[in-house]
């Protein structure tokens, strides 16, 4: 990214959320860089997910997938039940 990597980004985009009182949206890391250190600073700026690269076309959709099933159930509001 030319001004921001992605943990600075991701910190950026919480603390919006965070001051505006706006529901998180989905970030996933996308990295080569998979120590145990690399993955726990993904977590620690407030990315949701790690997916490791090199990966398959349908790790990376399979990944996606869950992140934004997981993330939309998260957001739904509640149903409201009408009665006739």
């Amino acid at each position: 990214m030319p001004l921001l990597d992605g943990y600075a980004a991701t910190q950026q985009i919480r603390a919006h959320e965070s001051l505006h009182g706006l529901p998180k949206v989905p970030i996933a890391a996308l990295s080569a860089n998979c120590t145990k250190d690399d993955i726990a600073a993904c977590f620690q700026s407030g990315m949701d997910m790690f997916i490791g690269k090199p990966c398959t076309a349908k790790v990376l959709y399979t990944k996606l997938d869950e992140l934004l099933t997981t993330s939309k159930s998260d957001h739904e509001e509640p149903r409201m039940r009408h009665d006739s």
